[in-house]
């Protein structure tokens, strides 16, 4: 596996840092940790620009809240 660039990083972090912002994600326990080791699946996946990385963290996001019932 490659290393990432620093614009690569950065973009996994303006993701990361919007997706936990804007559904008020906490920095501990395992919905971060799973957004975390999704996002870099997704990154290595195949080449996503950063919208469409936002866009599949959403539905990430939303596809946890209804199997965890909101619970965190």
């Amino acid at each position: 596996m490659a290393a990432l660039s620093e614009a690569e990083i950065e973009a996994l972090r303006r993701v990361f840092e919007a997706v936990c912002a804007e559904y008020g994600i906490s920095r501990q326990g395992q919905l971060i940790q799973r957004l975390a080791q999704f996002l870099m699946r997704e990154f290595r996946r195949g080449p996503l620009d950063e919208d469409e990385l936002l866009t599949a963290a959403h539905e990430f996001y939303r596809e946890q809240e209804r199997e965890l019932g909101g619970a965190e």
